[in-house]
């Protein structure tokens, strides 16, 4: 308050000044000159600290020539300051009142809005005063080429670099950094390579630049090599390259790189801790994150609370609750940040009421903390207190959206979220990556094909068809709703495969039926030396059940464990069991299920339970159902497969002695159901549903 106040009261003082030299006409030179001085030294002190400046018009018509430029004066300094604070409404307003505007305004104006605020209106200040005779000189230059990059405006900025050369100004090393920084941020690594080889000067922050640029647009090869021929590498340098393995999901190399600066006796700061600490996370690494935090310890940094968000982060992903929250506890000083760090982190680990209990201490929110307890709830299969949640969200963002439909789909509420997309429409809001990979599989299990190519086209309206998150989820999408034809075309014009595109293309084959063409395309990911996951191997093992491959599918399973390294889940001991039951040989899978390593659920059991209704083998038919009625008594399905093995063999005592158990249990079969796609809509049928299609197209 006291600085506020002491700045109040200079301010009031430039006025009073001011306002006494409206009183006379003729002014010297030297006045106003002893006063500019005063004044710059005044405001030079006042730039580092939050103020609110007091200021008021004056009129030009009014005033001698002196006081003009006294008042220009002064108000470029305020402009500066203010947007220096980052207040540009202030800023914007002090800059229409200057009556004389010199190149410092405009400049500090123009930096100001592409800084912080908008690069359309920094643009059209830069053209405004061009227009107006005044030539920009490089502060100009390097101020309007952050506007090109926030706007990813790659045209402007070219017109801007050729007007840079024009004016002599493109070997100051600062506007080549600019440039450089410009380019990469708008996707033309290549023409910031260019500037970077003209430069007849270099320093530090051109090769950091550059790397960070490559990093940025996912060259962290590039990247890596313009690091390693750097004459000096300052702290900056190992950061850029540490951070952007991290950006690029090279984890290990980031970590590895985070030994090596420390090595060199290069100080980590809070960004190398940050950057370092998020690959710990995402590689799950617990102990090489306790490692980090030991430095982070020994470097003085751990009161920092970027750090302390960053740990506490990291070990919430590392499925360590408790080292989070002793971290957090630990923390002098939390901001909301860390706050909705601890949250998320009890939200990823299942803990949905400690998040919540959090959330209600907060003593500050934001919508990152809404989203948190919101993905909470959805990630622990609690929907309808997500959906009180989100009716009661004080705003609502694109990610809350997101989270709702991917929580919806991930708990096969597949119409839920086709209803909450549609409802994301009218807002206005404009669907990202993660809102289209959560949405695609609801279409996928629904059969929606029609919505889903609609949304396909939007997706590639948007640009984002390259990205192979998307299209492995558009994969999945076509040939879930029977068009591999389809799939296989997006598989082959894809530029790069990563395993989930491979996976989903070969499950696409499987379960269609075309178990030869799955494994062919198996045998080319091997080629092309993609090592297989857990995942890959359930669609081969499908493959071979739908193809009756019995020995490829023993072959493969062995393989999977002696050559890959994979213990088995319960998906893959399914798959066998499904394999051997559809050949007939129920022995065998009666016997593979015994000698299981693990406890079988009722998804094996139930396999086998669906061969002896095929294969009408009523004793091991009873066994399994014995194990599913033990191991989910409210399931009817399985009940109806006991009482259709008994009807088949026409034992129809046996059928009315189950019919009487789901009396007794109050266990109702679920009514078959189908979907169909028309005009745009899903329709839901049942089993002797008496609605017409009709009656829906009416409505």
């Amino acid at each position: 308050m006291l600085f506020h106040n002491f700045r109040r009261i200079q301010c009031q003082n430039y006025y009073i000044f001011i306002q006494r030299y409206r009183c006379h006409a003729n002014i010297s030179a030297s006045p106003v000159t002893s006063f500019k001085t005063r004044v710059s030294r005044a405001t030079s002190s006042l730039q580092t600290r939050p103020q609110q400046l007091i200021h008021k018009r004056i009129s030009a018509d009014n005033i001698c020539r002196s006081v003009r430029i006294l008042y220009s004066f002064i108000g470029t300094k305020m402009v500066t300051v203010y947007v220096k604070l980052g207040s540009l409404s202030d800023a914007r307003h002090v800059f229409d009142e200057i009556p004389e505007r010199n190149l410092v305004s405009w400049t500090a104006m123009i930096g100001g809005y592409a800084r912080y605020g908008s690069g359309e209106e920094a643009l059209e200040l830069f053209y405004r005063m061009k227009r107006l005779g005044l030539k920009p000189n490089e502060i100009t230059f390097a101020s309007i080429l952050p506007a090109c990059s926030k706007l990813g405006a790659l045209e402007r900025g070219k017109d801007i670099h050729e007007e840079i050369v024009r004016s002599g100004f493109h070997s100051d090393v600062f506007i080549g950094n600019s440039l450089i920084d410009m380019y990469a941020k708008c996707r033309s690594i290549d023409d910031a390579r260019d500037v970077f080889d003209k430069m007849d000067n270099r320093n530090e922050a051109s090769w950091n630049s550059l790397i960070a640029g490559y990093s940025h647009n996912g060259f962290v090869e590039e990247a890596y090599e313009l690091f390693q021929s750097m004459p000096e590498r300052n702290e900056v340098s190992w950061n850029a390259m540490i951070s952007g393995y991290a950006q690029n999901g090279c984890f290990d190399e980031s970590v590895k790189l985070f030994g090596e600066m420390w090595q060199a006796g290069i100080k980590p700061n809070a960004v190398t801790f940050a950057s370092v600490l998020q690959a710990c996370a995402s590689l799950a690494a617990l102990i090489k994150g306790k490692e980090v935090q030991g430095i982070v310890i020994r470097s003085g940094v751990q009161s920092n609370v970027f750090v302390g968000s960053s740990l506490v982060d990291m070990y919430a992903k590392c499925r360590s609750v408790e080292d989070a929250h002793k971290v957090f506890d630990d923390m002098p000083i939390r901001n909301v940040v860390s706050w909705n760090a601890m949250i998320a982190g009890y939200a990823q680990n299942g803990c949905a009421d400690e998040a919540w209990k959090l959330f209600q201490q907060m003593p500050e929110r934001n919508l990152v903390s809404w989203n948190a307890v919101l993905s909470g709830f959805a990630q622990n299969q609690l929907l309808s207190d997500a959906e009180k949640l989100f009716q009661k969200m004080p705003e609502k963002d694109l990610v809350s959206w997101t989270v709702m439909i991917s929580g919806y789909a991930q708990n096969s509420c597949f119409q839920k979220a086709l209803k909450m997309f549609l409802q994301l429409q009218g807002t206005g809001l404009k669907p990202n990556l993660e809102t289209f990979t959560s949405l695609l599989p609801a279409f996928a299990n629904l059969g929606a094909l029609h919505q889903g190519k609609e949304v396909h086209e939007d997706i590639i309206r948007r640009g984002l068809h390259l990205n192979i998150a998307v299209t492995n989820a558009l994969i999945d999408m076509y040939a879930k709703c029977g068009c591999v034809w389809d799939a296989h075309k997006l598989f082959n014009k894809m530029p790069r495969h990563d395993i989930v595109s491979w996976t989903a293309i070969i499950m696409g084959y499987a379960t269609h039926g075309y178990g030869k063409e799955a494994l062919q395309l198996f045998d080319q990911m091997q080629n092309f030396g993609m090592k297989p996951d857990h995942i890959t191997f359930v669609g081969v093992l499908c493959a071979c059940c739908h193809a009756g491959l019995v020995d490829e599918g023993r072959k493969y399973f062995v393989s999977m464990i002696q050559d890959y390294h994979i213990r088995p889940s319960v998906e893959h001991y399914c798959c066998m069991v499904d394999l051997f039951g559809r050949a007939g040989l129920l022995d065998e899978a009666g016997d593979f299920i015994k000698n299981m390593p693990i406890k079988p659920d009722a998804v094996v059991w139930g396999c086998l339970l669906g061969a002896c209704r095929v294969h009408s083998n009523i004793g091991l038919g009873e066994y399994a159902a014995k194990r599913l009625f033990e191991l989910n008594p409210e399931n009817s399905s399985h009940y109806v497969a006991l009482s259709n093995i008994y009807a088949m063999a026409r034992r129809w005592e046996d059928v009315s002695k189950v019919r009487k158990m789901m009396r007794e249990r109050g266990i109702k079969k679920i009514p078959a159901c189908s979907w169909i796609d028309v005009s745009n809509k899903v329709y839901t049928f049942f089993k002797e549903d008496g609605l017409h299609l009709q009656d829906f197209i009416s409505n």
